[in-house]
């Protein structure tokens, strides 16, 4: 793998991030039998009592890489050269609003993802964990309001959020990060961070739509080409990994093994890389033998939980799939548009607390359940003389129609959702709607 080395005045910004107190995060260090056996053997630089007392967790990310487990991990970013290199990872599975609730209307959201940094080089951190807020084009805002996408070469807007920190190398404890103002970058790294947390949604699909149908498989060509809309490199690695000391992990395990293996990885702290002895690793195979057979239960059940979660993550994008096809290119109207965002998914109980009874109805394979609001005081009115008649006053009606399907447990939930107004000249149907734009409780 080559590793370019663009300008990074935003690492450097992170280096100089050394005041403030602890927060008391612990470091978890891992050892892996199993990620380069060929090259090396587990224990040759890494402690020995910390791959007897880690032998279970490294069972677990073994797990983690295997064909049946779905990553939820990144590799966003690499760069330096050896001895100062900086990899980038951030955490795929969620992504926070944190718009403020006087712009939740506007043209823009705020939206916030986990990146963490793991440098090389000895006078920089272990790593940093940020969280990182970026504009993002809002998917409430009226069209005429709406902010335009990212192009290909749109810097972003960023600012570190609360909550960040780093771990210094010499002794393993962190220091919060103070944070930053609004800032407009085009470093690569941020552009790509801003582009998967703007298009999260997006993201996902390419994920579930580069997955084979028993999720072992994975078109990782496909992928790539998903990434490219996005404005995304097609070579994006996911990994295994979600939390900061598994990215610490691979990041020295995977990416820089052969540093770790000439002893060369900086230890100021001292906990990462003293020599065992033939005999300490003698010792420690044998124990994690042993200790690997008393885990084959835990490992089973886990196992088996595990691919119970995927089963379920893959019954939910079918569904939503199915939603989405029964939709089809239906253009939305606004009020549609915040009740399939707020309510898809959802099931008739929901509805049914948040709405109160509905006019229910059922044909083939979908339910509709029904709400109305109206005014009507309108009359006719005749004039004597010519007998001409004409109706005055003011009539309103707002329909809201929940379309529901069941999914694979057969229960019952939100497909779509459809609105529509009835008014005559004097009418204002829209009004009506307010007292049906309720969201779940």
């Amino acid at each position: 793998m080559l590793f370019a080395r663009p300008e990074s005045p935003f690492a450097e910004f992170l280096i100089t991030q050394q005041d403030g107190m602890s927060v008391g995060r612990k470091s978890v260090k891992r050892c892996s039998r199993g990620s380069y056996n060929s090259r090396r053997s587990c224990g040759d630089t890494v402690m020995v009592n910390e791959m007897l007392g880690k032998t279970i967790l490294c069972l677990g990310a073994a797990l983690l890489f295997s064909g049946r487990a779905l990553a939820l991990g990144a590799i966003v970013h690499l760069q330096g050269a050896e001895g100062d290199r900086e990899a980038f990872f951030a955490d795929v599975r969620m992504v926070l609003d944190r718009t403020p609730m006087d712009r939740i209307m506007g043209p823009t959201s705020v939206k916030e993802i986990d990146v963490t940094a793991v440098y090389e080089h000895a006078a920089k951190p272990e790593w940093v964990t940020l969280r990182l807020q970026f504009e993002c084009p809002s998917e409430l805002a009226d069209a005429k309001n709406k902010a335009k996408s990212l192009g290909p070469n749109d810097p972003v807007r960023f600012r570190i959020g609360p909550g960040s920190y780093q771990v210094r190398r010499m002794d393993l404890k962190s220091d919060p990060m103070a944070e930053s103002a609004w800032n407009l970058s085009s470093a690569p790294m941020l552009m790509k961070a801003g582009r998967i947390t703007c298009n999260m949604d997006e993201f996902r699909k390419a994920i579930r739509k580069s997955l084979g149908a028993d999720t072992a498989a994975f078109d990782h060509a496909a992928f790539g080409q998903r990434l490219s809309k996005l404005g995304l490199p097609p070579d994006l690695m996911l990994i295994g990994h979600t939390q900061s000391n598994e990215f610490l992990y691979f990041a020295w395990e995977v990416l820089w093994w052969k540093t770790v293996r000439d002893g060369k990885r900086p230890d100021p702290s001292g906990k990462w890389s003293r020599a065992a002895t033939s005999a300490e690793k003698a010792a420690a195979t044998q124990r994690m033998e042993e200790l690997q057979k008393e885990a084959e239960p835990v490992l089973a059940q886990a196992r088996a939980s595990l691919e119970g979660n995927i089963n379920k993550m893959q019954a939910e994008f079918d569904f939503q799939d199915r939603a989405a096809s029964l939709r089809k290119d239906r253009k939305l109207n606004k009020l549609e548009e915040k009740l399939i965002y707020a309510w898809v998914g959802r099931t008739e109980e929901e509805v049914v607390t948040a709405m109160g009874n509905p006019r229910l109805n059922e044909a083939g394979d979908q339910r509709f359940l029904h709400y109305m609001r109206y005014f009507d005081n309108t009359a006719q009115v005749m004039e004597l003389k010519s007998g001409a008649t004409w109706e005055e006053g003011n009539y309103s009606e707002c329909n809201v129609e929940f379309v529901t399907m069941r999914d694979k447990q057969s229960q019952w939930r939100v497909a779509d959702a459809r609105v529509w107004i009835r008014e005559n000249a004097l009418g204002n149907g829209k009004a009506w709607c307010d007292s049906l734009m309720n969201a779940p409780k």
